[in-house]
């Protein structure tokens, strides 16, 4: 199984990293029959909030489309402390073909590894909200395709369980093929961010073939940064050009939105979502809640105390203009 890293640049990917990853949330794609990169480009222009970590075609490709150790918008309040996976499948019963499930069990059993969870940890966005989701591993009785007993769902956390790596290297030959597999794609790709979280020196972030090296020292990137060059975090974000010889800015800046930061609000529309068109006049102390921007808005709390905490949705009032502040 190759793993692609295609990121979203749009609003959906919000930048913020979780703080506890503590499962893996199955989902299933609203298409029957939509391919991987369909679904990821959706993703990519909508301007509904949504997003997954990762999506497994119809040929058992998977896409990351969000780094793993940040948030996606995909799984309510789960997404504060869960890696989700979105799966094509061909017809409206929602069951996956053997590629993909073949797919499925791989991936899912490599972040349960990476995070040193157990197959129990794996969870359907129908145990967070009772959403039929994903169709093939959810009961009849509620809506999906499974038996009442759950076999299609049980089996397949048995087939991840069997599939996970030992923590002793080499104890199961297909675990190791497994790892291998999944090894020599995330290392292979240079926009990466799960091979050691490295520091590259690039022209420009999109242009890898520039790439002059990649370092796991920011101060050895800095070293062999040339003029012209930049050194971009795991994430695609400058930390320093060769230019002015000065850390640079983030692509996404902040500045002076610092999580906690008391705001003194007069007659400022707050909305209920990055992208929502109305908003209702507020007055009063509020704080910010992690200073991420997106769509131009960040997160406001009305109490210091809930900055930074998750789930986001139990403790955020609501989204403000940048402008308003």
């Amino acid at each position: 199984m190759d793993i692609i890293n295609n990121y979203i640049t749009s609003k959906n990917r919000p930048r913020t990293k979780r703080s506890k990853t503590t499962k893996i949330a199955i989902h299933y794609v609203g298409n029957a029959g939509s391919t991987a990169i369909a679904n990821r480009n959706y993703f990519q222009n909508t301007l509904n909030e949504v997003s997954s970590n990762y999506i497994v075609g119809l040929e058992g490709e998977v896409i990351c489309c969000i780094p793993h150790d940040e948030i996606a918008w995909c799984t309510n309040n789960a997404n504060a402390y869960s890696v989700s996976i979105e799966t094509c499948h061909p017809k409206t019963d929602g069951k996956f073909n053997e590629k993909t499930y073949k797919s499925l069990v791989e991936l899912s059993a490599y972040l349960l590894n990476l995070y040193k969870l157990t197959y129990n940890d794996l969870i359907r966005h129908f145990d967070v909200t009772g959403k039929v989701c994903p169709k093939s591993f959810v009961a009849k009785s509620k809506g999906g395709t499974d038996d009442e007993k759950l076999t299609a769902w049980n089996k397949f956390k048995a087939d991840v369980k069997k599939t996970m790596v030992s923590k002793e290297v080499g104890n199961s030959s297909s675990s190791s093929n497994t790892n291998s597999n999944l090894s020599n794609s995330l290392n292979s790709n240079p926009n990466s961010s799960t091979s050691s979280n490295l520091y590259r020196v690039r022209k420009t972030w999109l242009d890898s073939k520039s790439q002059i090296g990649a370092y796991k020292s920011l101060d050895n990137a800095k070293k062999a940064c040339k003029k012209g060059y930049t050194v971009y975090d795991e994430s695609g974000r400058t930390v320093y050009t060769k230019a002015n010889s000065n850390t640079s800015k983030p692509s996404n800046p902040t500045s002076g939105l610092t999580k906690g930061n008391k705001l003194l609000l007069k007659d400022v529309s707050l909305f209920v979502s990055a992208t929502a068109k109305t908003g209702n006049k507020k007055t009063g102390t509020y704080y910010i809640y992690d200073g991420a921007v997106v769509n131009s808005r960040l997160r406001i709390t009305n109490k210091l105390a809930n900055c930074g905490k998750s789930p986001i949705g139990m403790y955020v009032t609501g989204w403000i203009r940048k402008s308003d502040i």
